[in-house]
Formats: structure tokens, C-alpha cells, sequence
């Protein structure tokens, strides 16, 4: 019984953890739903969902990922920008 909690204890912090972006309106504050997120290398495209979040772990290593939604000027950052900023953008 010890060796599997041993085992357990090891191997949880390999686990991959989520990596969720937040896509705000830079005035309210509220997030924007069906926010377009993509990029070409490595080839990804997300949406974001109705508390304007959506999973980024595609986007892994993308020198280039645009963020956009009508009404709104796009938006074209790095994912080491986006890890730096905390997964949080706003348009």
C-alpha cells in the first residue's frame, strides 16, 4: 500500500495541467464569448466558451496566435507572452 501511494506521490506533478486563456473586454471587464483563437505554427484554432475561456495546450510553443471577435481589433501575441500575462488578454 505504501509503494502505490509512493507512486502516486511521483507521478501526479507530471500530470499535464490545463493551460486556460481568459478573453476580456478591455472596458467591462466581462469575458467575450466565440473570441476566435488561432494560429498557424503549430496549426490550433479554439473558441471560447460563454465565460470567455477555452484550452491553450495547442498552442504550445506558437511564435504567433491571434485573438479576435467582431467588433473588437485583433489581437496577435506569443504563447510565452500569454503564459507571462497569466492566460489573460483583453481585447
Amino acid at each position: 500500500m505504501r509503494r502505490i501511494l509512493l507512486i502516486a506521490a511521483l507521478l501526479i506533478p507530471m500530470l499535464p495541467s490545463a493551460q486556460i486563456i481568459h478573453v476580456l473586454d478591455r472596458e467591462t471587464r466581462e469575458p467575450i464569448e466565440f473570441a476566435e483563437i488561432y494560429s498557424f505554427y503549430p496549426q490550433a484554432y479554439a473558441t471560447t466558451n460563454s465565460n470567455g475561456e477555452a484550452e491553450m495546450s495547442e498552442f504550445a510553443g506558437a511564435d504567433s496566435i491571434e485573438i479576435r471577435n467582431l467588433g473588437y481589433e485583433t489581437f496577435v501575441t506569443s504563447f510565452s507572452q500569454l503564459q507571462a500575462s497569466g492566460f489573460e488578454v483583453r481585447l
